[in-house]
């Protein structure tokens, strides 16, 4: 895993580095600054975007916290690193005593084992949540969804008047259950946004031309939204973060790769204050990235 730089760049060499295969005999959890122009091109293709396969791909990704006070050793689910990157991951341990699970990602080292305390500490009760990470289209006709839409809100409003208050950001417990969704609904869903797809195949190509004629590389723009956990875990080093936080920011893609233990997302490169920053984001999801827009 990369360390920080002197700029704050968050990355790793690709992520934890030693390859683990899947345990044949784990349980899959099945609970109840840049340009602004845009190319014609991608417009004309996001007109024309794939439909999901499924209502309960986009409402039912993330886990609510009574799901997550469910799993057990040996459980399968796809849980966001630090980094932004969703991976396979197992349940090796747990302490619901104290609201926490301890998550390996199956893809690398023990060395990135992490205890995950899912409970937020602004919850004074355990709230449903229900967010979508992939093209989120909610259902009118569930009432758990309206439910789970109006404590999302009430959450957004907390977090932003806790950072217009202070410093250090509290996260709500839709935020914390952004991190941990059902196995496979990510981490095997290649992208089907047709304009991203095309932008991320675009950078790919660029960037084996540019090594194979040593030429910089083409750059590829697009707009991203930053989660909360993002904006946590640089909160001491960015100032007036109120002023980036649930805005869209103009970002370029720096990576993209299509091996299973990236599951197609796409690494993003964005300035804040000066300082360049680096994120995974999934293009499938409406909520963290889009085209750039004129």
């Amino acid at each position: 895993m990369e360390q920080m730089t002197s700029n704050h760049i968050s990355t790793k060499n690709g992520h934890p580095s030693s390859d683990k295969a899947l345990n044949a005999s784990a349980r899959t959890f099945k609970p109840q600054g840049y340009s602004t122009k845009s190319s014609s091109k991608c417009k004309a293709m996001e007109t024309i975007q794939e439909p999901i396969a499924s209502e309960d791909t986009t409402t039912k990704v993330c886990l609510t916290l009574k799901e997550i006070k469910l799993l057990k050793i040996g459980d399968l689910v796809d849980f966001r690193d630090y980094y932004g990157l969703f991976c396979t991951a197992s349940i090796i341990d747990c302490d619901h005593n104290s609201n926490r699970i301890k998550i390996h990602y199956n893809n690398w080292g023990s060395t990135y084992d992490e205890w995950w305390h899912y409970l937020s500490s602004s919850s004074n009760s355990e709230t449903r949540t229900n967010r979508s990470i992939l093209n989120p289209t909610r259902s009118n006709n569930n009432n758990e969804d309206e439910e789970d839409l109006a404590s999302d809100n009430d959450n957004d409003e907390n977090n932003e008047e806790n950072d217009d208050n202070s410093e250090i950001i509290t996260l709500s417990q839709s935020d914390k259950n952004h991190r941990i969704a059902r196995y496979g609904s990510i981490t095997s869903r290649g992208i089907k946004r047709q304009c991203l797809k095309y932008q991320a195949e675009e950078f790919q190509k660029n960037m084996v031309e540019a090594n194979s004629n040593n030429n910089s590389i083409k750059v590829n723009e697009l707009q991203v939204k930053l989660p909360m956990a993002f904006w946590k875990k640089n909160e001491n080093y960015i100032d007036d973060k109120k002023l980036f936080i649930n805005k869209w920011l103009n970002a370029k893609i720096v990576s993209y790769k299509t091996a299973a233990k990236y599951s197609h997302h796409i690494k993003i490169g964005v300035y804040v204050n000066e300082d360049h920053y680096e994120y995974w984001v999934h293009p499938d999801n409406n909520d963290e990235c889009r085209p750039l827009q004129n």
